[in-house]
Protein backbone atom coordinates (compact mmCIF):
# COMPACT_ATOMS: atom_id res chain seq x y z
CA UNK A 1 0.00 0.00 0.00
CA UNK A 2 1.47 3.73 -1.08
CA UNK A 3 1.28 6.45 0.99
CA UNK A 4 1.12 9.86 -0.16
CA UNK A 5 1.53 13.14 2.25
CA UNK A 6 -1.40 15.69 1.28
CA UNK A 7 0.80 18.27 0.31
CA UNK A 8 1.82 15.57 -2.79
CA UNK A 9 -1.95 14.73 -2.84
CA UNK A 10 -3.00 18.81 -3.36
CA UNK A 11 -0.40 19.65 -5.38
CA UNK A 12 -1.37 17.21 -8.05
CA UNK A 13 -5.52 17.51 -7.55
CA UNK A 14 -6.43 17.85 -11.22
CA UNK A 15 -9.52 19.95 -9.77
CA UNK A 16 -7.48 22.89 -8.28
CA UNK A 17 -6.92 25.76 -10.78
CA UNK A 18 -4.19 26.16 -9.95
CA UNK A 19 -2.57 22.67 -10.85
CA UNK A 20 -4.63 23.18 -13.78
CA UNK A 21 -3.31 26.35 -15.19
CA UNK A 22 0.44 24.95 -14.29
CA UNK A 23 -0.41 21.37 -16.08
CA UNK A 24 -1.45 23.27 -19.41
CA UNK A 25 1.54 25.80 -18.93
CA UNK A 26 4.11 23.31 -19.00
CA UNK A 27 2.42 20.71 -20.97
CA UNK A 28 0.23 22.38 -23.27
CA UNK A 29 1.80 25.27 -24.16
CA UNK A 30 0.86 26.85 -27.77
CA UNK A 31 2.26 24.69 -30.50
CA UNK A 32 5.54 25.95 -32.30
CA UNK A 33 6.29 25.24 -35.81
CA UNK A 34 9.88 24.18 -36.59
CA UNK A 35 11.68 24.19 -39.66
CA UNK A 36 14.87 21.57 -40.35
CA UNK A 37 17.84 23.67 -38.95
CA UNK A 38 15.54 24.37 -35.62
CA UNK A 39 14.98 20.34 -35.23
CA UNK A 40 18.39 20.09 -35.92
CA UNK A 41 19.35 22.61 -33.48
CA UNK A 42 16.86 21.63 -30.99
CA UNK A 43 15.92 17.91 -30.60
CA UNK A 44 17.63 16.45 -27.75
CA UNK A 45 19.52 13.35 -27.35
CA UNK A 46 19.87 10.92 -24.66
CA UNK A 47 22.24 7.90 -24.21
CA UNK A 48 20.00 4.41 -23.89
CA UNK A 49 21.92 2.88 -20.93
CA UNK A 50 21.61 6.50 -18.89
CA UNK A 51 17.77 6.62 -19.28
CA UNK A 52 17.12 3.01 -18.50
CA UNK A 53 19.12 3.34 -15.57
CA UNK A 54 19.36 6.71 -14.55
CA UNK A 55 16.65 8.34 -13.02
CA UNK A 56 17.40 11.60 -13.58
CA UNK A 57 18.28 11.33 -17.46
CA UNK A 58 14.94 9.58 -17.53
CA UNK A 59 12.99 12.22 -16.16
CA UNK A 60 15.25 14.72 -18.52
CA UNK A 61 13.90 12.20 -21.68
CA UNK A 62 10.50 12.30 -20.59
CA UNK A 63 10.41 16.00 -20.06
CA UNK A 64 11.80 16.79 -23.70
CA UNK A 65 9.36 14.56 -24.92
CA UNK A 66 6.32 16.64 -22.98
CA UNK A 67 7.87 20.22 -24.32
CA UNK A 68 9.16 19.26 -27.62
CA UNK A 69 6.69 16.31 -28.79
CA UNK A 70 9.80 14.13 -29.21
CA UNK A 71 13.21 13.41 -28.44
CA UNK A 72 16.02 10.98 -29.38
CA UNK A 73 17.47 7.47 -27.85
CA UNK A 74 20.51 6.46 -29.05
CA UNK A 75 22.74 3.80 -28.53
CA UNK A 76 20.53 1.44 -27.90
CA UNK A 77 20.29 -2.41 -28.33
CA UNK A 78 19.60 -3.24 -32.20
CA UNK A 79 19.35 -6.87 -31.93
CA UNK A 80 16.74 -7.11 -28.53
CA UNK A 81 13.66 -7.28 -29.48
CA UNK A 82 12.17 -6.73 -26.56
CA UNK A 83 13.82 -3.41 -25.93
CA UNK A 84 10.88 -1.16 -26.63
CA UNK A 85 8.80 -3.41 -24.25
CA UNK A 86 11.95 -2.62 -22.08
CA UNK A 87 11.65 1.18 -22.16
CA UNK A 88 7.96 1.32 -21.82
CA UNK A 89 7.80 -0.59 -18.19
CA UNK A 90 10.97 2.11 -17.59
CA UNK A 91 8.25 4.53 -18.44
CA UNK A 92 5.23 3.27 -16.68
CA UNK A 93 2.56 0.70 -17.07
CA UNK A 94 1.95 -0.95 -20.24
CA UNK A 95 -1.37 -1.81 -20.93
CA UNK A 96 -3.45 -3.52 -23.80
CA UNK A 97 -5.29 -0.62 -25.79
CA UNK A 98 -7.80 -0.82 -28.15
CA UNK A 99 -5.12 -0.21 -31.01
CA UNK A 100 -3.79 -3.44 -30.58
Amino acid sequence: MFRYPASWLKSRNLSSSTVKSHRKNVYLSHGKLWNKKEIEQRIQKFDHSKVMSDDKALHDFLYAVCCDGIAVLKNGPIKDKETVTKIGDRIGLIHQTHFG
